[in-house]
């Protein structure tokens, strides 16, 4: 019941976001999609809420809960693929990435459009390129095939699925194994 009440809140917060940077970004200038993008948001949401109702159940103090949150939050900062594009991350760092849910939400979220804005040689050069070529540059593709668009929105979306599905199953079985332990 938990995670029902926060899906709920989030989604009116996904709502909210793609709502306010759909139209004062005009990213339907670049094909971007408002209810993909809601879609992969949501997701995204699901993810975190999962993995904060693990990191509670793994803890009986909210304070140690909550001290955890830095890491738990760091590597997904880190290994996502927009501060270090992940074709040039070290190989454990590339690996490290695919645990992340942040590199496959950023990946299905660049999916729901077609094309993006990319800096010129000067600051005020500004140039629209097809979502392909930032794929790779990004590193969410390694083919250098240019009508490769790497892994499929619907399989990127499937894996934040799973990674909820994941959490969440290991949740019930961690709150299970400690209510035996206290006799519950």
């Amino acid at each position: 019941s938990k995670y029902l009440s926060l899906l709920g809140i989030c989604a009116l917060q996904c709502l909210l976001l793609v709502g306010i940077l759909y139209p004062s970004l005009k990213l339907y200038e670049y094909g971007f999609n408002p209810l993909l993008m809601f879609t992969v948001a949501l997701l995204t949401a699901s993810v975190g809420i999962a993995l904060g109702l693990q990191v509670s159940s793994l803890f009986s103090s909210s304070e140690a809960a909550v001290g955890t949150l830095p890491l738990i939050l760091i590597p997904q900062i880190v290994f996502g693929g927009l501060i270090v594009y992940v074709k040039e991350m070290p190989t454990l760092a590339k690996w490290l990435s695919y645990a992340t849910t942040t590199r496959w939400s950023f990946n299905a979220l660049l999916k729901t459009g077609d094309e993006l804005y990319k800096s010129g040689a000067a600051a005020y050069e500004q140039k629209t390129v097809a979502m392909h070529g930032i794929l790779y540059l990004l590193g969410f593709k390694t083919d250098t095939d240019p009508l490769d668009t790497g892994l499929p929105l619907a399989l990127l979306c499937s894996v934040l699925a799973g990674m909820t599905i994941v959490l969440l199953v290991s949740t019930l079985i961690t709150l299970q194994v400690r209510n035996r332990r206290l006799g519950l």
